[in-house]
């Protein structure tokens, strides 16, 4: 994991509420329905509505710790976060107000005792004490209390049901080692307490090694980290703690006989080292602390461990010796770590592809490959099983699959694996935790992206953007010009669509076109106006309309088109003027197409008119289209309007001039036998 983007005020806040609103609904692996109780619907308690990828890694900030399988007992938050716990009861190892007894089978946990929530939302234990972050943020712990470990001052005993630790702040994250706890707060510093003899509560007691009991610490005890520097996953082993800083560096103190700290040494650290058995151009994004040994996810998914080896804990292909610089775990081809635990003198990861995987030693059948085999290189989890978490005990191991169910398998002594008296299993075996109970699985990948939150660089939810904004990276942003986002939490702007069209930033919605305008193109910031010979009558339009023959639109932007009036006309679609009608034409009615040309014995001498001119007597006009009258010849004449020929001089008449509007009788003693004579 690389340094996260955040804002140093509102981180707390967020991630406070993240893990406040965790919820138990995930998916479920259909193959694995079966054994949950017939009674049991899917749909109802698997919901995938508000969930991305469900399970945890122990210790990590980022999702909540439900299972734990401990040094004689096993714990499991259940999906109403009740909590349920069995194996050896001990010194009140259960929380069920008993010691010294084995329970085979799920105990209910008393964790009402002490007034305060009932209800749980973290979990931790690898000893013999347990402690739990309730819905109220309080911490309550149980079991022994010899070495102050249970964080309320009192440093015998035990307490057989949970009791509340005495806290400087809210705890986000728990992690308990055999006889000591330590805690992130909800401003990500860090608090221990509890057994120091080796400098495992990290507080700078002494260089003097077993560090004396009074040294105990009885009350949760800030830690120092390197200044500005924050922790995001802790985990406490037999005697060792470790965490990792917001860089994704590791620091770790405490027992380092077998260079389970990682600093190159073995000498034991009463304060947080820097871990240098990683690679210097790699960080982690998970860690795992056991009695003797250490291992941690790198931020590429590879798997490293460091300290004891005598088991082949560091499943690299070998068995014996220690190392304080750590080897590569030989995990499957193509493959990678996504969570990771160890145990006494094994470990176990879940892969990519949900598989669980696991090394070292199996005498007890803690591999769970259904053998009692040890490996010094990873061997399958038995039963094919979709894993969403896993936890590594001492001598057995626990998982949630997919489905929500919890198996274990291993040293099943004084009850640990929860399957009954005497019950024994070698591979994952179904834990009735309850009847229609299954396991708590938080979400593992908070801002949705794919990625799980262990190794993203931007682990935490963006901002919610108002509607107007949408988020790019981490920031929330305007809308451009020609675009809106029209609801809060968009992720990305919607360009304005053809027929709207938006001027300004940061809008929630465009603007529809007004009359007479129109936008043709998608993210348009401003509208166009219809030109001369088109119009818009409607709003919100994708184009113009054409003005129809007979019709034009003398302006740009309009909206509505203009009838030619009489005396001009338009033959054409998209006219922006009408036609006047020539000489010899008119135009009688308004909305015409064509121009009419005057018939004969008419005219029209002028452009633009509504009718023509009859011949005038003495006149005739002999074709259509005229644009005058011509005079009648001598020898014709025409004694009435609109003749599109002169009549001829009747015999024993004449017409001696032109533009005769009559025929004169020859005078007597005069003959004329012709017609038309002049």
């Amino acid at each position: 994991m690389r340094q996260p983007a955040r804002a140093p005020n509102t981180l707390p806040i967020m991630l406070v509420v993240m893990l406040l609103g965790m919820t138990a609904s995930f998916s479920m692996d259909s193959g694995e329905r079966d054994e949950l109780t017939a009674k049991e619907d899917p749909a109802s308690t698997h919901s995938t509505s508000n969930m991305s990828f469900p399970g945890f890694q122990d210790g990590s900030i980022y999702s909540a710790t439900s299972l734990t399988s401990s040094f004689s007992h096993t714990c499991a938050i259940l999906d109403d976060q009740t909590m349920r716990c069995w194996g050896d009861s001990g010194q009140g190892f259960l929380g069920n107000n008993d010691f010294w007894t084995y329970y085979w089978t799920p105990q209910y946990v008393n964790l009402g005792e002490q007034g305060g929530s009932a209800y749980a939302k973290e979990t931790a234990s690898f000893g013999h004490h347990s402690c739990t972050i309730m819905t109220d943020d309080a911490l309550k712990c149980w079991g022994e209390a010899g070495h102050g470990q249970l964080g309320h001052g009192v440093h015998g005993g035990w307490h057989a049901n949970p009791f509340l630790a005495v806290m400087n702040g809210t705890p986000i994250e728990i992690s308990a080692g055999f006889h000591h706890s330590c805690a992130i707060m909800d401003d990500f510093s860090l608090s221990c307490w509890g057994d120091n003899a080796y400098g495992q509560v990290g507080n700078n007691a002494s260089d003097t090694f077993p560090i004396p009991e009074s040294e105990d610490v009885g009350y949760p005890t800030h830690i120092p980290l390197p200044p500005g520097r924050t922790a995001v996953a802790v985990s406490l082993g037999g005697l060792t703690s470790c965490a990792i800083l917001d860089n994704g560096s590791g620091m770790c103190w405490g027992m380092n006989d077998v260079g389970q700290v990682g600093d190159g040494t073995y000498d034991n650290r009463s304060a947080p080292v820097p871990v240098t058995a990683i690679p210097a151009n790699r960080t982690l994004a998970a860690i795992a602390v056991s009695t003797q040994s250490t291992c941690g996810i790198l931020d590429d998914g590879r798997v490293r461990c460091w300290g004891n080896n005598s088991w082949g804990q560091f499943g690299d292909g070998t068995s014996g010796g220690i190392s304080a610089t750590g080897s590569y775990t030989s995990l499957p081809a193509g493959r990678t770590a996504i969570s990771l635990d160890v145990g006494r003198r094994h470990g176990c990861a879940i892969l990519d592809d949900n598989s669980a995987w696991c090394w070292g030693a199996n005498h007890d059948g803690q591999l769970g490959d259904n053998t009692t085999t040890s490996s010094n290189v990873p061997v399958a989890v038995a039963g094919n099983h979709s894993f969403s978490a896993i936890s590594a005990g001492y001598h057995h191991t626990c998982g949630i699959i997919t489905n929500g169910s919890v198996h274990c398998w291993g040293y099943h002594s004084g009850g640990r694996l929860g399957l009954g008296i005497d019950v024994d299993s070698d591979e994952p075996a179904w834990v009735n935790l309850s009847t229609n109970r299954h396991g708590y699985l938080t979400e593992r990948d908070h801002d949705g992206d794919g990625i799980l939150s262990i190794f993203d660089d931007t682990p935490y939810p963006p901002p919610v953007c108002t509607a107007g904004n949408y988020l790019v990276g981490y920031e929330c942003v305007d809308a451009s010009p020609g675009h809106y986002v029209a609801n809060n939490a968009s992720t990305e702007q919607t360009p304005c669509s053809n027929g709207t069209y938006q001027p300004y930033s940061g809008q929630t919605s465009c603007y529809q076109t007004s009359p007479g305008h129109y936008t043709d193109e998608l993210g348009s910031i401003e509208q166009t106006a219809c030109v001369p010979g088109t119009y818009q009558p409607d709003t919100g339009q994708t184009s113009c309309v054409e003005a129809t023959p007979g019709n034009y639109t003398a302006q740009s932007g309009g909206i509505s088109q203009t009838a030619c009036s009489p005396g001009t006309y338009q033959p054409n679609y998209s006219g922006a003027s009408c036609l006047v009608a020539d000489p010899g034409h008119f135009v009688l009615q308004p909305m015409q197409t064509s121009q009419t040309p005057c018939s004969p014995g008419f005219y029209q001498p002028l452009a633009g008119q509504t009718s023509c001119f009859s011949a005038s007597e003495g006149h005739y006009v002999p074709s259509e289209g005229s644009t005058g009258q011509l005079e009648c010849e001598p020898g014709t004449y025409s004694d009435r309007r609109g003749l599109d020929a002169c009549k001829e001089a009747d015999p024993g008449h004449y017409v001696p001039a032109g533009g005769a509007i009559e025929q004169l009788a020859c005078s007597a003693g005069f003959n004329q036998p012709s017609i038309g004579a002049p």
